[in-house]
C-alpha cells in the first residue's frame, strides 16, 4: 500500500473538493450541521489530499490564522474502506510538516458530537492536543449539538511533547 498526500491550495476545484462534499454530506445526514446541505469549501480553505494506491483515500483541510499563528481545522475525513490504515497519520504528519514551515504554531480544531467523537477527541489528546471549549451550537434538524475544542501545540518530529 502506497500512501500519497498533496498539498491543496485552494481547496475548492482540487480533486480534494470531492472528498470535502463526502466528509460534509456525513455530518449533514447525520443532523450535525450547521447547515442542511452540502456547501462548496470555501475559497481561503487548502488542504492534505491522501491517496492509496491512486485512489482518494482521505482529506483534512482548514484554514491560516497567521496573526495569531493557527490553523483552523475544519474538517477531517477519511473513506470509510480506508480507515485503519495509517491514512490519517500520513495527512496529519504532512499537514503538520507544512504548517510547521509556514511558521504556524498550533491547530485549533473542533470534535462534533456524534458517531467517531470519542475516537477523534482521543487522537487529538494523544498528539498533545487540550479542550479549551464545548460550545453549543444548534445545527440545521433543529437539534443542539456540542462542538469541542480544541487546541494543537505543533511540534516538530522527534521533539517531546
Amino acid at each position: 500500500m502506497t500512501i500519497l498526500v498533496q498539498r491543496y491550495t485552494p481547496l475548492a476545484g482540487s480533486p480534494a473538493e470531492v472528498l470535502w462534499r463526502e466528509g460534509e454530506a456525513s455530518y449533514v445526514e447525520a443532523g450535525l450541521a450547521r447547515h442542511a446541505a452540502v456547501t462548496a469549501p470555501p475559497p481561503d480553505l487548502i488542504s492534505w489530499c491522501a491517496e492509496v494506491d491512486g485512489e482518494l483515500a482521505g482529506l483534512q483541510a482548514c484554514r491560516l490564522k497567521p496573526e495569531s499563528g493557527e490553523a483552523h481545522g475544519l474538517l477531517s475525513w477519511v473513506r470509510p474502506s480506508f480507515r485503519q490504515r495509517g491514512v490519517f497519520a500520513a495527512i496529519q504528519a504532512a499537514v503538520d510538516a507544512d504548517l510547521l514551515a509556514a511558521g504556524i504554531i498550533a491547530i485549533r480544531s473542533w470534535v462534533v458530537d456524534g458517531p467517531g467523537a470519542a475516537a477523534m477527541a482521543a487522537a487529538i489528546t494523544a498528539r498533545g492536543g487540550a479542550k479549551v471549549g464545548a460550545p453549543q451550537v444548534g445545527t440545521a434538524a433543529g437539534a443542539t449539538v456540542t462542538y469541542h475544542e480544541y487546541l494543537r501545540p505543533l511540534v516538530r518530529p522527534g521533539t517531546a511533547l
